[in-house]
């Protein structure tokens, strides 16, 4: 794969489709490059440069770079690039134009090929050659880098994830396909085992509550991301509890006015608390040593009590509470 970065250190890259074997290909003379795209047959890389208004190639290895076209009168700024049957296609979102351009041409201009009211950030050449399950390689005459060929061979390609998901548990991705290379990898937040091919669970990580979602983020990982929890049919969760004896998930729907309890896989959920008695849970709490949860009801002015299966339900304070919020247990000393 191959991605342009315009940050503070403008460049152009290379990896494996696994992200390893990283490579730099062009970081002198890169500004803003908007718009990257490939040319299979020739493995020839294109891209546009926003800021010092060039078109661009090299080979994918980022040898034999030029300057194929630059714009001298107008300033362009196209987002999106792709390449079909020798010409070049670009989105221009300030002159909310398509344009096109012959890469084999020593005199080529840009030709508006569509131009309308749209603002045009991304295009792409819808063509079953654009997706090749062959490797076409044609290999340049000498001098001649528009890419008249001498030789044109086809090789099939092979995917070593084919078979078996490449003996990976969650995800196969391909590595420098050259030598057939691949490496398993694990949803986002997980860590791949010492074995190389199957995942860890989440040992360590935070619940968020976002009024309808409810989000694990890992802190096993280096770079922490949310992982959307499967929970259906909500509407505003003011508070969570967990229970970590057999991943139980416990929650407060404000909206709803009930109190219920989900797997952390989002299997098995059921309603412990109804609303025929509550008003405004909005804090919730586990006694893990006794299996009772504990809650707020900020309308009621009561902290009540019931065990896990929402029987022997109780109220624990009834008195000088005003709107109470949250609520935390320290059952180990016997307090709330």
């Amino acid at each position: 794969m191959y991605w342009t970065d315009w940050g503070d250190r403008p460049r152009i890259e290379r990896a494996s489709m696994d992200g390893k074997d990283r490579t730099v290909l062009h970081s002198t003379n890169v500004v803003w490059p908007n718009a990257l795209t490939i040319d299979y047959t020739t493995q020839t890389l294109y891209w546009i440069d926003a800021k010092l208004d060039y078109i661009e190639s090299s080979f994918r290895d980022g040898t034999q770079r030029q300057v194929l076209y630059r714009e001298i009168n107008v300033h362009f700024r196209p987002f999106g690039l792709t390449f079909f049957r020798d010409k070049l296609y670009m989105a221009d979102i300030d002159a909310r134009e398509v344009r096109s351009f012959l890469v084999k041409s020593n005199r080529s201009e840009l030709l508006t090929i569509y131009s309308d009211s749209l603002e045009p950030m991304s295009v792409v050449a819808v063509d079953e050659t654009r997706q090749p399950y062959v490797r076409v390689e044609c290999l340049p005459k000498a001098g001649n880098f528009s890419c008249a060929c001498e030789n044109i061979t086809t090789i099939p390609v092979t995917n070593p994830c084919e078979v078996d998901n490449g003996g990976c548990e969650y995800m196969c991705l391909l590595g420098t396909p050259d030598i057939g290379s691949y490496s398993c990898a694990c949803p986002t937040g997980h860590r791949l085992h010492p074995d190389g091919k199957s995942c860890l669970g989440l040992d360590t990580f935070l619940v968020l509550v976002d009024r309808s979602d409810i989000y694990k983020v890992s802190l096993d990982v280096p770079h922490p991301v949310n992982v959307r929890f499967p929970l259906a049919g909500v509407e505003i969760l003011s508070a969570v509890a967990w229970d970590s004896r057999d991943d139980t998930l416990y929650f407060a729907d404000l909206n709803r006015r009930t109190i219920g309890a989900v797997k952390f896989n989002g299997s098995k959920k059921r309603v412990i608390v109804d609303s025929h008695t509550l008003k405004a849970p909005v804090g919730l709490a586990l006694d893990w040593l006794h299996d009772r949860l504990y809650w707020t009801d900020s309308e009621r002015d009561l902290i009540e009590s019931c065990d896990l299966d929402g029987g022997r339900r109780a109220i624990i304070v009834d008195s000088g509470l005003d709107r109470p919020r949250d609520v935390a247990v320290d059952p180990e000393r016997g307090y709330i």
